[in-house]
């Protein structure tokens, strides 16, 4: 009976330090899965706070290329009408080249006039005396 104690009590001692092993690997399993859960919300936050950025990036991105989209439209218009001045300031020009020819003209005619009136007034005068 002695013999079935002490080999009993030599299983029991087994079976605790058996416990005691599967106690302490689960202990350490927790640990590593509590190490785990952190560092996962680490990830967690550090992939959202990407992600915000990254959305952030887009809106910004998004205004750019609106803003890039009306200048070269305001840049279209703005050279539309250039066109059209610089084709209105050639037409000025060539009114302006038209008037001086045409002041030279009757400057001409003017003094062809004047002439004309000095010789008849000559004229004239000599008919007088």
């Amino acid at each position: 009976m002695r013999q079935l104690a002490e080999k009993t009590q030599k299983i029991l001692n087994e079976i605790n330090a058996t416990v005691n092993v599967i106690v302490q690997s689960i202990i350490e399993i927790s640990d590593s899965i509590n190490e785990n859960s952190k560092e996962s919300e680490v990830l967690y936050e550090t992939a959202k706070e990407t992600t915000d950025m990254i959305e952030d990036t887009s809106s910004k991105m998004s205004n750019a290329v609106k803003m890039v989209s009306n200048i070269y439209n305001s840049s279209e218009n703005m050279s539309l009408k250039i066109e059209e001045i610089a084709k209105k300031m050639d037409n000025v020009a060539l009114n302006s080249s038209k008037g001086a020819r045409s002041v030279e003209e009757i400057s001409a005619a003017v003094d062809n006039l004047n002439a004309m009136i000095n010789k008849l007034d000559t004229l004239l005068q000599s008919y007088k005396t």
